[in-house]
């Protein structure tokens, strides 16, 4: 379906879930035509990991995604209160700590 979204002018995917997609993939295939927006997992990383965990995560998908830039280092979805929000304040900190374009 993405080729489709290329086609007619989608430049952003988000967001791109990382449970359901193969990061590393998804931008090899289309990282010269599309920006990713997404990726942490909310689904078992901020919702259950610890701090380590999530920043293991961010260090991860940061070392897939940023090649080349276009990506937005964010939650695959929304933060939701049941959270914790040491991991919702440490992904803030890592991104900003990792997710600088060299």
């Amino acid at each position: 379906i993405i080729p489709y979204f290329i086609n007619i002018g989608v430049d952003v995917i988000d967001p791109l879930q990382p449970e359901c997609n193969n990061l590393r993939r998804v931008k090899e295939l289309y990282g010269k035509k599309l920006a990713f927006h997404g990726c942490i997992s909310v689904q078992r990383t901020l919702a259950f990991g610890t701090v380590k965990d999530v920043e293991n995560e961010v260090i991860s998908v940061i070392n897939i995604m940023d090649k080349n830039g276009g990506y937005i280092l964010s939650p695959a979805h929304k933060i939701d209160l049941h959270m914790p929000i040491e991991n919702i304040l440490s992904l803030y900190d890592f991104a900003k700590k990792y997710g600088v374009y060299k």
